[in-house]
């Protein structure tokens, strides 16, 4: 409680920023309360945050989803997830770049035998959507579609030259987004 009152105070805090967000995913991590005392200009400045590091502070992403979903509670929180992809997508120019690229770069950068900040950058992008899609609501789930289609996520599950640890978050936004929703196949 005393660092969540000096949210905003922190975010504008600069020299330290993967540590910052890393000391920030504690505060929230299993903390549902916290997660939803989180306003919505304090969603905006942390993806103000990922626009401005990118993948230099992948962090803020985690960070981001601390904020969406209680994990250890398996809870969705939905108001942070809208929240969350009504900036994503505002914003998609500068926060999302990285899925906006030829397919064949996306792939080099999956492929990459050796974790990048920008591989893990889209990781975790591609881990924030989905969880931002746990929960069948069909507007997230729609944008979500609009970002991948089906057979794009089928085929970074199916390359064999993939890591699984780079494969993890494409299953489960199939899942989310695809499978487990709100929208009638």
């Amino acid at each position: 409680n005393h660092l969540f009152d000096r949210l905003e105070a922190l975010l504008n805090c600069a020299g330290a920023e993967t540590h910052l967000a890393l000391a920030l995913v504690e505060v929230f991590t299993g903390n549902k309360d916290t997660c939803m005392k989180v306003l919505p200009q304090h969603i905006a400045k942390i993806m103000s945050l990922v626009a401005q590091y990118g993948s230099r502070v992948p962090e803020f992403l985690d960070l981001l989803n601390t904020i969406v979903k209680v994990e250890e509670l398996d809870l969705p929180l939905k108001r942070n997830q809208e929240c969350i992809m009504t900036y994503l997508m505002q914003h998609r120019a500068d926060i999302a770049q990285c899925l906006d690229q030829n397919p064949g770069v996306q792939f080099r950068l999956l492929r990459s035998g050796t974790r990048t900040p920008e591989s893990d950058f889209m990781v975790a992008l591609v881990d924030l959507l989905a969880t931002c899609a746990e929960g069948e609501n069909k507007s997230i789930e729609s944008k979500n579609q609009s970002i991948y289609r089906v057979g794009e996520v089928l085929n970074v599950l199916t390359d064999p030259g993939i890591s699984a640890h780079n494969k993890r978050p494409y299953a489960r936004f199939l899942l989310w987004v695809y499978l487990n929703t709100a929208i009638p196949a």
